[in-house]
């Protein structure tokens, strides 16, 4: 469970479990936006208006064109809106493995949709990025299509918004990487964090891992304490225990089988690892996906 004070934020009966998107255009008539997570992926466009996003790491203005990504689990909320209108896409990228396969091996996406939601302390906001008007439109017409295409539901319809979310993805992906000046740090944590999301489930070692990236032990660790704001093994268990969730929440196979597939050679410490982050057993986890559906 999130450090910060925030509630659960439980839309299963519009976005139902076992549907992979969900698009929620807002327009926010108040000022405060209280603190909430959820258990599912959410891209926000800002598409028109201002206001300030609050999140674990400290809270900053966002302006027409801005977009940014919400993992699972992470408290946030917005404040100060003057008119503010967001884009939100909900997704379960467990869900969308086959489309997203090619996409997620770019740059551009292992920048913004793996690297920069987990930054911290200076680096958390240093690589943002607006999207052109010209660009803004095209992601706001994608967007305005997947919408209608959830209110109508005419024959068809999930499989048009999984390929319009496809484009909307894929256009952020090219932005961040034309555009992206990324530091030397926040590049050599984006591919240490590509390879351990490749590799999680085997035994990797802090030994290891420093070899395999030319650098000493205290150099990796200050690497991920700057960057990340936690050890390289902390980060690990971090990965795993996530992708774990993401198997609870998406296959019936056993605790200890999951506990496994996951890298923890030892399922007690998986679940006392799994409830100090979500605040749940793994098997109190699955059955509360199971009860919103």
């Amino acid at each position: 469970m999130p450090e910060i004070k925030a509630r659960f934020l439980d839309i299963s009966r519009d976005f139902k479990p076992e549907e992979s998107i969900f698009i929620h255009p807002h327009s926010y008539n108040r000022n405060f936006d209280t603190m909430h997570y959820h258990n599912f992926y959410e891209l926000v466009a800002v598409r028109h208006g201002s206001g300030q996003h609050m999140t674990k790491d400290g809270t900053y203005s966002i302006y027409p064109g801005d977009v940014f990504l919400i993992r699972p689990g992470d408290p946030h909320g917005y404040c100060n809106m003057r008119q503010m209108e967001l884009i939100n896409l909900l997704y379960r990228p467990e869900l969308l493995q086959e489309l997203m396969e090619d996409l997620t091996k770019t740059p551009g996406y292992c920048h913004f949709f793996e690297t920069d939601p987990q930054l911290a302390g200076e680096y958390r906001f240093k690589d943002r990025i607006t999207l052109a008007p010209d660009t803004m439109l095209k992601i706001n017409e994608l967007s305005m299509q997947m919408y209608n295409e959830q209110q109508t539901r005419k024959t068809g319809w999930q499989f048009m918004m999984k390929m319009l979310f496809m484009q909307i993805l894929c256009i952020i992906c090219r932005t961040f990487e034309q555009h992206s000046s990324q530091s030397n740090e926040t590049q050599e944590i984006t591919q240490i964090i590509r390879y351990l999301n490749d590799h999680y489930p085997q035994k990797l070692t802090l030994e290891k891992l420093a070899a395999r990236f030319g650098k000493s032990v205290p150099t990796l660790s200050r690497l991920f304490q700057a960057t990340l704001n936690r050890s390289p093994i902390a980060y690990l268990i971090h990965l795993r225990l996530e992708k774990a969730a993401a198997e609870l929440r998406s296959t019936s196979a056993s605790v200890t089988d999951i506990a496994h597939q996951c890298g923890f050679l030892d399922s007690n410490y998986f679940s006392k690892m799994f409830t100090r982050q979500f605040g749940v057993s793994p098997r109190d986890y699955r059955k509360q996906g199971r009860t919103e559906q």
